[in-house]
């Protein structure tokens, strides 16, 4: 199949699983994407007048901030992410919605370095094209575990985590799918 079929295909399969407007960042040379299409990786904004690699300039929809995304190469591809959970963060009367990624040792060696002169920068979480989650860089990554702060758009609270597990189960099962993949090689 073709790789613009493909992701045009994966983004139509993004917008019927997933429904609703969603913000759509390009960027469908993917090497890991299943046969469902799904993918997901973590991706790193563009240093200011650095350039690097493919970038793109998407508006998140929660923050409403405009962020220009490195989205080749991919910092992290789906292949070095181990699980991806969801979970609440922060204050017990201010809990922030997040994706919890873990990552192998290769993925945090990338991320380690990339933190140590990359504060001020952020991590964006990308599922099926689409930027879902932002996590700052304050300080160096030293662990595996990375919260990525929910940029999930929603009219309700509800609303938002049921599309976060929509977002989750079908990342999920990517992963999944990527480690067999790379087992089997």
């Amino acid at each position: 199949m073709k790789k613009s079929l493909r992701c045009f295909l994966s983004r139509l399969l993004a917008l019927t699983l997933l429904g609703g407007p969603l913000l759509l960042a390009s960027g469908c040379a993917k090497e890991e994407a299943d046969s469902a299409g799904l993918h997901a990786a973590i991706l790193v904004d563009a240093a200011p007048g650095l350039q690097i690699g493919e970038t793109f300039q998407v508006m998140l929809p929660v923050s409403k901030t405009a962020v220009d995304v490195v989205t080749a190469p991919e910092l992290v591809p789906m292949s070095r992410i181990l699980d991806l959970k969801m979970a609440e963060a922060g204050d017990p009367e201010l809990r922030m919605l997040c994706f919890v990624t873990y990552v192998d040792g290769q993925a945090l060696k990338t991320l380690n370095r990339l933190s140590l002169r990359g504060q001020g920068r952020r991590l964006l979480l990308s599922i099926n094209d689409t930027i879902v989650g932002v996590h700052p860089i304050e300080g160096p990554i030293q662990s595996g575990e990375i919260f990525f702060i929910s940029e999930v758009p929603g009219e309700t609270r509800e609303a938002r985590i049921a599309l976060m597990e929509k977002y989750r189960q079908g990342a999920a099962e990517a992963i999944l799918a990527s480690r067999k993949t790379v087992e089997r090689r």
